[in-house]
């Protein structure tokens, strides 16, 4: 390049230095969006400077890579003309490279021109990127040992040239690496801008949140209403007239069960007793009836069910016949002693008074029944109960989803706080400046 480009270069280099250190500022107050455009106008010549930098670098760098495309296109265009045989082989080693270096600079043509179109001037992120792609230029366009020696060899002038654009424009890329690692006000713009706009979506996340958990609020308040009325409700179906008539007839019921249930133990346990004695006596009769028979059998080995089925005289009478086969036979002690268990049985009517009350019981527990299926308060209570059920359960989803929304939102908070805090440590660490973002 000439001298007007070292020039620019070294105007560059000038109006690129930081500005000397100023009085400690007031620290600002400034909402997350605002803090942009709060640098342009604390910063306005250093901003002005950094981009009138960037732009002079970015310009100089698309000035050489088009240079450089020219040179390759008038390479790929020129064909090397001798009479030997290596002359094929030299043009194409030369195509193969020429025709990868173009399809790169296409690409690079795209980058370059979103630049262009950037209102406002150049921006960090911007530049950024087209030092970046103009690095990954390079890398794309470099030739391999034995394509460089054909160039250098068979295309001498056209190289020469290319190497002279290459060196200022590595030369180039060494000003924009350093001007895009060093802190200015533009680096410090493009990450405040980058943490605002997180900071913007996560309080818009919150928003949405925060109306959820309204609605879920409603719902819960509405859901408590309605299982206090559900209760208030089945608290007068068991106050009324109708469940209490229930409730006495209940009480009733189990009463009779458990007398019913006395009785039934009592009998097992005193004809239970005897299973020797009517198996003794089944096996030694010979006068006894198929009925009989039968009947004995049965006492001995389910004696409840046996009192239960047959017929109150049948049953004394086969009592008292075993009863006197047994007092004739020589029975052991233990055996004789059963045997004359029987005696109060049939003295006292124990088994026909308790077949009565038996069967006392189940008219009355009939009874019970048929009046406990005409009181429809029951079905309305149980009618009332899974409908409190379910909105109890419907309570509970409600206040495991407000828990999460609660916790989420928490969340939130606090990775708006550490956004914010972020947002302050970009503008101290890049421009040594105190803000409170609020």
């Amino acid at each position: 390049m000439g001298l007007g480009f070292l020039g620019s270069v070294l105007k560059r280099k000038g109006s690129g230095q930081p500005a000397a250190p100023a009085a400690k500022a007031e620290k600002a107050s400034l909402k997350a969006a605002d803090v942009a455009g709060w640098l342009e106008r604390e910063f306005p010549e250093r901003a002005a400077g950094e981009r009138e930098k960037l732009s002079g670098l970015a310009s100089d760098a698309k000035s050489m890579v088009d240079d450089f495309r020219r040179n390759v296109g008038r390479i790929r265009k020129k064909e090397f003309e001798h009479g030997d045989r290596t002359y094929a082989a030299v043009n194409m080693i030369k195509d193969t490279w020429a025709k990868k270096a173009m399809l790169s600079f296409s690409s690079y043509a795209e980058s370059a021109g979103k630049l262009d179109a950037s209102a406002g001037g150049i921006t960090f992120t911007a530049f950024s990127t087209l030092y970046k792609d103009t690095m990954k230029l390079l890398n794309e366009t470099g030739m391999v040992p034995k394509q460089k020696m054909v160039l250098e060899r068979y295309f001498e002038d056209e190289s020469r040239k290319m190497g002279e654009i290459l060196k200022s424009l590595r030369a180039t890329l060494q000003e924009m690496g350093a001007a895009v690692s060093e802190p200015g006000v533009l680096r410090c713009e493009e990450k405040v801008e980058g943490t605002a706009s997180r900071i913007k979506e996560k309080a818009i996340e919150k928003e949405g949140l925060q109306s959820s958990l309204s609605g879920v609020e409603k719902q819960m308040k509405s859901n408590k209403s309605e299982r206090a009325g559900l209760q208030e409700k089945r608290e007068g179906v068991t106050k009324s007239p109708a469940w209490k008539e229930l409730d006495t007839l209940d009480r009733e019921r189990d009463a009779y069960i458990k007398e019913k249930d006395g009785i039934e133990a009592e009998v097992s346990s005193r004809l239970g007793n005897l299973k020797r004695v009517f198996k003794l006596f089944s096996h030694e009769s010979q006068s006894l009836t198929k009925d009989e028979r039968r009947l004995l059998e049965s006492l001995s080995h389910s004696p409840l069910k046996a009192f239960m089925s047959a017929e109150p005289d049948a049953l004394e009478r086969l009592l008292a016949r075993t009863l006197a086969e047994c007092r004739k036979e020589r029975l052991s002690a233990k055996d004789a002693s059963k045997a004359e268990s029987i005696a109060p049985l049939i003295s006292t009517g124990f088994l026909r008074k308790s077949r009565a009350r038996l069967s006392t019981i189940a008219e009355r527990m009939t009874g019970i029944e048929k009046r406990r299926s005409e009181i429809d308060v029951v079905s309305e209570k149980k009618h009332v109960e899974r409908v409190l059920e379910t909105a109890g359960m419907e309570a509970e989803s409600l206040h495991r989803h407000e828990t999460e929304l609660k916790e989420k939102i928490t969340a939130a908070d606090a990775e708006i706080t550490r956004l914010k805090k972020a947002l302050e440590e970009h503008v101290r660490k890049e421009l040594q400046r105190d803000i409170e973002v609020a």
